[in-house]
């Protein structure tokens, strides 16, 4: 799906919700001088969100961060 949106020059943006919402939280309190992504204005502009949360449910060692 991703890349047929693409072929057709739509944006799409693929993570998942666990890191969008740590680069949210970064970007929004961090009180250091960072000038780290706009996560906000990635996600409010792009055609194409594609939240992959396959194994969230069960916490290992891989799924942790």
């Amino acid at each position: 799906m991703a890349s047929a949106a693409i072929d057709k020059g739509f944006g799409v943006v693929y993570g998942t919700a666990q890191n969008f919402a740590v680069s949210l939280e970064r970007e929004r309190f961090s009180r250091a001088d960072e000038n780290g992504g706009d996560t906000l204005e990635l996600l409010n502009e792009c055609d194409l969100l594609i939240l992959d949360d396959l194994g969230m449910e069960i916490s290992s060692s891989i799924s942790r961060p």
